[in-house]
Order: structure tokens, then C-alpha cells, then sequence
């Protein structure tokens, strides 16, 4: 790590509810994707870090997976990798929808925050759709919130200004945690996996993406023109593995060239990318796939 001066640098934990905007957010801050976005209850299943560096200093956001009270057997343990999350860090960015009113979940995650011995700065997301329940956020959490920035994370609105309420925040440090051009430390293979997981979550309903993981088996370099990439999806059902094949391999066929689009561009490569399924009924119990998929176990 070298030395920078006297700037400000450190962690900060992003935390809210399931769909209030977090990894849309992170992803416009950074002006480079890291999280993947869906409308389905906890798409993000890490703590994914985001790496922000400019003449100020150093951010490294840490995503976590949306607080979510629905009762399927991972949704402990992402919640409990949200949560955890809060120990290790010198600042939190607490995100919540504007327009949603506050409720269980919501209050949930405020009582939490009350007991962190850190500054927290909240972003009232969706200013773009009007006032909503701004005075209500503001009412409930003034003994333990520093900062309210307004910010609308699509239409990147009051990015600059939470950013600057941030760095205001963190400590003093004369090191960088990462080298300045880096974006984020998630492995090569979890993000493949997580741009195939995605396109998959954006095209199927109901409970079937709670049970969806994905596993890239190989990345390598064909040509130089060209990398292949073998990936595996990982059913728990039998049933929802015809959903994700979809009528003579149509929803496999449409992901697998969303993904493959996508990490065109990632890659700056053409992409192979040759998936298959396969049935794990048990596979939220096995540490070892666990660890393999990224997971905290």
C-alpha cells in the first residue's frame, strides 16, 4: 500500500431493505458495475466491495444483501451477513426508498442501527419521484443518523454530495486500502457467476431464483479473441429445472445471451459460454458448495 498524505479512507457498510436501490446506487457512484440488479428480493447474496478513489481519499463500500423478513432457508443467512457486516467498518451508508412507508423490516434495521458505534449517513433514495415519506425517515432516525442526502441512484442525483457526506465521516489515513485504478476485489469467477445469475433472476418469477445458484467451472482463453466460459446452474428442485431450461431451451438460450453480451464487454473478448443444469436438493447445506459459491459459511 503506499503512502497518499493525510486524506480520509476506510469501509463503509451499505445497508437498507430488499429493493429501496443499494447495488443500483453503489454501481452509479462507482460509474462501473459491480452488484447486480434485479427486482427479486436479495439479489445480492455477498459483501460485494466497491472501491471509490479520488483526490479526497478512499472509500471501500461493502453491499450487502437487502434485509428481508421472508421465510426461505438462505434468507437467515443473508440477513445475517448484512448485519454482520456493521462490525467491521468506520462508517455506514444507510439506503431507504422514499416512497415506501416504514414498516417491520424497516424498523428492524433502524433498531439495529441504533446500537452501532458508527457515523451513519442516509440516502433518501428516489427524490426523483417526489417527497414521499422523507419527514417520516428523518423523524424516526434523527438520534442516530449524521447526515440525510437526498439522491435519486437511477438519474444519478445528489451522487457528489453524498459521496463529500461520506469522506466528512471516515477517518484520517495515510494509505490507500487498494491500488487507486482498482474497482472492486470481487474474484473473477463470482462475478462471471453473478452476471449469469442475473440475467436468469430477470427472467424468472416466484421462488425458483431463492433456490438459484450459479457456478462457473472454467475460464480460459481459446484465442486471443475469444475466452470460454462453463458454468453450471443449480436447481433445487427437479420441476424448477424445466422452468430455467424453459420450453425447448428458450429461457437458457435468452440468459445465456444476456450474459454473454454483457461479459463481452466486461471481458473486451468475444465469450463462449456454454451452461448447463443440474438438480442439488440439498445444496444450501453443503459448506463446501457454500465456500465455492462465495457464500459466508
Amino acid at each position: 500500500m503506499d503512502k497518499v498524505g493525510d486524506k480520509k479512507s476506510g469501509f463503509v457498510a451499505i445497508i437498507g431493505r430488499c429493493n429501496v436501490g443499494k447495488s443500483t446506487l453503489l454501481n452509479t457512484i462507482l460509474r462501473y458495475k459491480v452488484s447486480i440488479i434485479s427486482p427479486v428480493p436479495q439479489t445480492t447474496r455477498y459483501e460485494v466491495r466497491g472501491i471509490y478513489t479520488d483526490e479526497r481519499g478512499q472509500i471501500v463500500f461493502v453491499d450487502t444483501p437487502g434485509i428481508n423478513l421472508i421465510r426461505f432457508p438462505l434468507a437467515k443467512r443473508f440477513n445475517n451477513v448484512a448485519f454482520n457486516a456493521l462490525q467491521n467498518v468506520d462508517a455506514v451508508l444507510y439506503v431507504v426508498d422514499i416512497l415506501d412507508k416504514i414498516g417491520r423490516e424497516e424498523r428492524i434495521i433502524m433498531e439495529t442501527l441504533r446500537q452501532v458505534d458508527r457515523p451513519i449517513v442516509m440516502a433518501l433514495n428516489k427524490k426523483d419521484k417526489g417527497k414521499g415519506f422523507v419527514n417520516d425517515y428523518i423523524e424516526e432516525t434523527k438520534d442516530f443518523v449524521k447526515y440525510y442526502i437526498p439522491v435519486s441512484a437511477i438519474r444519478s442525483e445528489g451522487i457528489d454530495e453524498l459521496v463529500s457526506a461520506l469522506f466528512e465521516v471516515l477517518p484520517s489515513s495515510v494509505r490507500y486500502y487498494y491500488p487507486e485504478q482498482m474497482k472492486t476485489d470481487f474474484p473473477l469467477k463470482l462475478f462471471v457467476a453473478e452476471i449469469i445469475r442475473e440475467k436468469f433472476l430477470n427472467l424468472l418469477k416466484e421462488e425458483v431464483p431463492h433456490y438459484l445458484a450459479v457456478v462457473v467451472e472454467e475460464i480460459k482463453e481459446e484465442r486471443s479473441d475469444l475466452i470460454y466460459i462453463r458454468a453450471t446452474i443449480i436447481a433445487k428442485e427437479q420441476r424448477h429445472k424445466g422452468i430455467i431450461i424453459g420450453k425447448e431451451g428458450s429461457l437458457i438460450k435468452a440468459a445465456g445471451t444476456q450474459a454473454r453480451k454483457e461479459l463481452k464487454v466486461f471481458l473486451g473478448k468475444k465469450v463462449h459460454l456454454d451452461l448447463w443444469v443440474k438438480v442439488d436438493e440439498d445444496w444450501i447445506n453443503d459448506p463446501d458448495l457454500m465456500r465455492e459459491l462465495g457464500y459466508a459459511v
